[in-house]
């Protein structure tokens, strides 16, 4: 039973706009050690960016050249880790097998599609498609808890999980405000022995958590359109200090991240 980590916003040139030197190298050193250990137990890692490469217009909705030729529900095949500036450790980490996808002001409309077809084939065969879902990376109050929601959307019985030191804001107040919210979503929030939740002093403005929740509805439309219908059931992952805990879930679990339904069904067969 494969579980998928998301890890969000770190591209070096945006973590700079929001964070200082010291603040991404914890928030570094604490993604890459998930990284590693979702590596090492054989689960999938996947990447969610803010921008790369040429713009495409002006303003703050405007996206990569690249990312805007992307097919709806696909990784963006031409950002590999070859291309993209990842920061640091997370950065040596990535894999040009990974997949990318391109997010946005309320999260990466891509990989929602993309859990949606994921969803649909294992409720096809009265499984779920991961066993756990985790986002971490930046910023929480932003990207972060955009992923999140698009996760409990898209496959809404399997457990989703945030370490809230694996997060980070411009503000501490932020984080914690944002990882309030998560926790309301029937998320697991696990803190660390100190209780550290990440953030620094400063920055920008950004969309709130109302905002973001607001412009889901037209994803949720696409889902429905798609036949991405599920159970809705909150599921939740042992260990930690937790700011929410929801029930566990039930059901079998598949063990691979499904494109077409015979893949689906050999991973089946193999569990």
């Amino acid at each position: 039973m494969k579980r998928l980590l998301i890890v969000v916003g770190f591209q070096s040139d945006h973590l700079r706009r929001h964070l200082p030197g010291d603040a991404m190298d914890r928030l570094d050193a604490q993604v890459a050690a998930r990284v590693r250990a979702y590596r090492d137990a054989g689960d999938k890692v996947i990447f969610v960016i803010e921008h790369a490469g040429p713009r495409v217009g002006e303003g703050a909705g405007r996206v990569p050249q690249a990312a805007a030729q992307a097919a709806s529900g696909h990784a963006d095949t031409s950002l590999t880790c070859r291309v993209l500036d990842l920061y640091g450790q997370v950065g040596d980490l990535c894999q040009d097998i990974d997949e990318v996808f391109q997010g946005g002001e309320c999260g990466s409309k891509d990989l929602f599609l993309r859990l949606v077809k994921a969803q649909k084939v294992a409720a096809s065969m009265g499984v779920e498609p991961f066993g756990g879902i985790e986002v971490a990376g930046a910023l929480t109050d932003r990207a972060v808890l955009a992923q999140v929601m698009i996760a409990r959307c898209a496959c809404p019985a399997v457990p989703v999980v945030v370490h809230a030191s694996a997060v980070a804001s411009s503000e501490a107040s932020r984080s914690t405000a944002a990882l309030g919210m998560i926790g309301g979503l029937g998320v697991q929030v696990i803190c660390d022995d100190a209780g550290q939740i990440a953030g620094v002093s400063g920055g920008a403005g950004t969309p709130s958590g109302s905002v973001v929740a607001a412009s889901l509805g037209g994803l949720l439309g696409e889902a429905e359109a798609a036949g991405g219908e599920a159970s809705r059931a909150a599921g939740s992952a042992d260990g930690g200090t937790l700011l929410d805990s929801p029930s566990d879930a039930s059901g079998a679990p598949i063990d691979d991240f499904p494109a077409e339904a015979e893949i689906v069904a050999r991973s089946h067969a193999r569990g």
